[in-house]
């Protein structure tokens, strides 16, 4: 299963996954998230060093453990509430988001947070939309 589809299915039908590599059907996730080594020049955005050997993917109100990142999916106008929250909890500090339109959830959304410690939004890819079910009016916002 595609990484993107996997959180889509968490945030909205409450499932949970704990996956490797084996399980994964996506390169840009086994590049991203850090399970493998890309075999030609540099991959942005993705865990350094590749060394993830599984990644756990649940709903918040359901997670054991403090998360790594959370992941939100939502409207423009749920995700600006969201920034606004985050900006006061940081010291007043705009949110700032780099993205390309690639790797979305799986690096724009999830590495980028958990290697620069910061909040991140992605308007999705292509990939995520056609394969995992992301409407049009969605976007996506990971954060430590």
């Amino acid at each position: 299963m595609r990484f993107c589809e996997m959180v889509r299915r968490s945030a909205v039908y409450g499932e949970s996954f704990v996956f490797g590599v084996e399980e994964l059907t996506c390169t840009s996730a086994e590049l991203a998230l850090g399970f493998t080594e890309p075999s030609y020049g540099e991959v942005y955005p993705r865990i350094k060093p590749a060394n993830t050997k599984f990644v756990s993917v649940s709903p918040l109100e359901k997670t054991v453990k403090k998360p790594n990142i959370v992941v939100v999916i939502g409207n423009p106008r749920k995700i600006m509430r969201v920034s606004t929250i985050l900006s006061q909890l940081h010291e007043k500090q705009p949110v700032e988001v780099k993205f390309k339109g690639e790797f979305a959830v799986c690096g724009e959304c999830t590495a980028i947070p958990f290697m620069e410690k910061k909040v991140n939004l992605s308007l999705l890819c292509n990939g995520a939309r056609m394969f995992s079910g992301y409407r049009d009016d969605e976007i996506v916002m990971g954060f430590p």
